[in-house]
């Protein structure tokens, strides 16, 4: 009897304490969740929009999709930290900061205003761990403040956490909405990323300028170059830190021969790809570095006189800088268009929320590939075997950027 007594006791305790704990082990599997103060646009006030951003963390919470943080929690953590959403180009940034700061695997961000006699409210739901938006969901309510909290905030919640699926016109809507608000709306919900668009000045170096014989006589190469800051350059992050650029450059290199002449000029241009990753901070500066290669097209703008076959070119010039060919020779330098090698670092200033400064540095690894050909009264009379001459180089650059 006493057995069967003690087996019941312990039965009855250990199915009190499953039933007591289960919640808290389910809240414990339960990704925790921050939402941050709604943003307050034209017609709204900072305290209505207060008002809806609690009434939704309070639906939210009530799905069991996550575990809230209380919204007192989170503003004191963040005022403490002095975190500042219009610092952060992006809500992605802005997101990722706070999320990190709070310690939570997503937060939300929102934003509410007036359109014509109504509200809408846009809410997006962000991964931290993976730096992306996850979720979009937008209300609109033709009706009072007062109402639009009530509906608004439920449904928009129930949305975002992927309980309720939202509708077109689900909440009614009868004003006309600009073209302007609904294209913001589709770029917000569709395209994440940061673009910037820029320009550069360069100074280079080629990293090899002589030898016992690039091809035929040429033995030095110079370069040659151009201060213009025409050097255009765009950057695409589809995350905060990683990101591709697309530059234009072009790197020009003077020949020098034996006899002291120039044969012309060495000319590749084209467009450099690369993998960007940035380091962002609470600091203006922000360094990057990446790795990628160079698409160009090569030309040799060769000198007058080494065209018509003089040599050297003081020939040509004794002989009153004449337009025909000497002895019937035309020469030509055949190219390749070569694909490189391209590592770059550098470091950008922010200077405003919309435009920064960037200091530079690329090595470039490219070979040209040149075949010398002679012709003679049209016939070809001499042919120099193809050469590699080594273009690689270190540049540095100056510029500034603008973010879209």
């Amino acid at each position: 009897m006493k057995l069967f007594i003690f087996r019941f006791v312990c039965s009855f305790i250990l199915a009190i304490m499953s039933t007591s704990l289960l919640p808290v082990f389910s809240a414990e599997q339960q990704p925790t969740c921050a939402v941050l103060t709604f943003e307050a646009k034209e017609g709204v006030q900072q305290d209505q929009a207060e008002l809806l951003c609690n009434s939704f963390s309070d639906f939210l919470s009530g799905t069991g999709k996550y575990r809230v943080i209380p919204r007192q929690l989170v503003n004191n953590t963040l005022t403490g930290q002095a975190f500042n959403v219009a610092q952060f180009e992006t809500e992605v940034f802005a997101a990722v900061a706070a999320g990190k700061l709070l310690k939570v695997d997503y937060v939300v961000m929102g934003r509410v205003e007036k359109i014509a006699q109504g509200y809408v409210l846009v809410t997006s739901l962000f991964d931290i761990k993976n730096s992306v938006a996850v979720r979009t969901s937008r209300s609109s309510f033709l009706s009072d403040s007062g109402c639009f909290v009530e509906t608004a905030a439920e449904d928009n919640a129930k949305a975002l956490a992927g309980v309720k699926q939202l509708v077109p016109r689900e909440i009614p809507v009868h004003e006309p909405q600009d073209n302007a608000a609904g294209i913001e709306w589709i770029t917000e919900e569709f395209i994440w990323g940061d673009i910037k668009i820029g320009t550069r000045l360069t100074y280079f170096r080629l990293l090899k300028n002589s030898s016992d014989s690039f091809i035929g006589t040429i033995n030095q190469l110079d370069e040659d170059q151009n201060y213009m800051p025409i050097k255009l350059f765009a950057d695409w992050f589809f995350t905060p830190t990683w990101g591709i650029e697309i530059t234009w450059d072009t790197i020009k290199a003077r020949t020098g021969t034996e006899e002291g002449d120039c044969d012309g000029t060495f000319v590749l241009k084209g467009p450099m790809v690369s993998l960007i990753g940035r380091y962002l901070n609470d600091s203006p500066w922000t360094p990057y570095g990446g790795i990628g290669l160079a698409y160009f097209n090569a030309d040799f703008d060769s000198a007058t006189a080494w065209r018509l076959g003089y040599s050297p070119n003081q020939e040509w010039i004794d002989a009153g800088r004449p337009s025909e060919p000497y002895l019937g020779r035309i020469r030509t330098m055949n190219l390749n268009n070569p694909i490189g090698i391209v590592l770059n670092a550098g470091c950008e200033y922010k200077i405003s929320d919309r435009w920064s400064a960037d200091l530079y540095l690329r090595w470039t690894k490219v070979d040209v590939k040149a075949e010398v050909l002679i012709h003679e009264n049209g016939e070809l009379w001499w042919d120099i075997p193809q050469e590699k001459i080594p273009m690689d180089n270190i540049a540095l650059g100056l510029g500034i950027r603008y973010s879209l």
